[in-house]
């Protein structure tokens, strides 16, 4: 067997046949986030974060779920980190064994967690933040992806025989994406739905966005760049772009390299401005940091930080915790999937097709 090592992981979902391609860079509103003035005043920023959040309760499938095809048909996904131990069958290769593979293995629902037992549940299904249809899941079974293996199954000089097409199967659902499906037939009008939830569950709540003077925003961009992890990322991106024989030409966050995320919005009878800035080249220099702040008249407030920025998604509570996710893709694609948005201790779940061999 030979892995190529030209690939990497591609995140990607759309309505109708996958397209796999390398990740675009992130499109996001492009914010100038000034220097503080050596005048600014920077306590707020440098103070303990002091707003007590409510406790983030686990999304469950029932709170969200993806809509996209696999074999040609519609599926909603339950689970993009499914156990192969739910699994009751060899997994079957359906089409060739190059460019976009696709797999499938039966399951004991009975292995299942209760959460994901929901065959027969009625969904409803939306684009956006729009409700567009209902429909009732169907059978449930595991759904392998994997996207230019580089693995040569045909033989080789030595005249070693060529795979069978179970040995084929075997290996390439080892490498494979994993994820815990149910087949759903979807009305008309509905073909366009891009994430679904229990029909049952309390509606989602969606974050309003909001307009704030120019004062305000100004005074968050420059308390935003006194924080202590913002210095540290201007250091490294110095000596990063020393190092590489670039002239530097201003912060890392308002760099040419950089891409923005600004966002003002009203939660739970407040206002809040989210900010944050990215430098990523690949295999090279990365800095990220995001901050939210809640604005009290012309005061700001700093509510959490942490060292990774959101993409600028679909703000929504899903589970009624009162804290809020990001549902986050594009229009043309959907929705690739869900991250924390107010909470620096949470992990991201995405639909993510496998391909071995990355290069760092």
């Amino acid at each position: 067997m030979r892995v190529s090592a030209k690939h990497c992981v591609l995140v990607a979902l759309s309505w109708g046949p996958l397209a796999c391609q390398p990740p675009a860079p992130r499109s996001v509103t492009m914010l100038d986030v000034p220097k503080a003035p050596k005048s600014a005043p920077v306590e707020e920023a440098r103070a303990p974060i002091v707003e007590a959040l409510p406790s983030v309760k686990p999304l469950v499938p029932a709170d969200v779920a993806f809509v996209t095809t696999h074999e040609g048909r519609a599926v909603v996904v339950l689970d993009t980190n499914a156990e192969t131990t739910w699994g009751t069958s060899e997994p079957v290769l359906h089409g060739p064994a190059t460019g976009l593979m696709e797999l499938s293995a039966e399951v004991d629902v009975a292995r299942l967690p209760e959460t994901h037992r929901l065959a027969g549940r009625s969904f409803a299904f939306y684009r956006g933040n729009g409700l567009v249809c209902s429909a009732t899941l169907g059978p449930l079974h595991l759904a392998g992806k994997l996207y230019e293996p580089g693995m040569d199954w045909s033989g080789s000089p030595q005249h070693t025989p060529p795979a069978s097409p179970l040995e084929i199967s075997r290996e390439a659902w080892v490498y494979a994406s994993k994820w815990l499906v149910a087949d759903v037939s979807l009305p008309a009008g509905c073909e366009r739905a891009t994430w679904a939830r229990d029909a049952a569950a309390s509606p989602p709540v969606f974050v309003a966005s909001v307009d704030l003077p120019t004062r305000v925003t100004d005074r968050v961009a420059a308390s935003f760049a006194s924080l202590d992890e913002y210095a540290s990322a201007e250091s490294g991106f110095e000596s990063w772009m020393t190092s590489t024989s670039q002239a530097v030409s201003g912060p890392w966050a308002t760099s040419a390299l950089a891409n923005h995320f600004d966002r003002s919005y009203a939660w739970g009878g407040k206002r809040y401005v989210a900010t944050g800035a990215s430098v990523r080249e690949t295999c090279s220099f990365a800095a990220d940091l995001f901050a939210i702040y809640r604005i009290d008249g012309d005061r700001s407030t700093l509510v959490t930080k942490r060292e990774s920025v959101p993409d600028d998604g679909i703000l929504v509570d899903l589970n009624g915790d009162g804290r809020i996710e990001d549902l986050v893709g594009s229009e043309g694609d959907g929705v690739l999937g869900v991250q924390p948005f107010d909470d620096p201790e949470g992990s991201a779940t995405s639909l993510e097709i496998a391909s071995p061999g990355c290069p760092c």
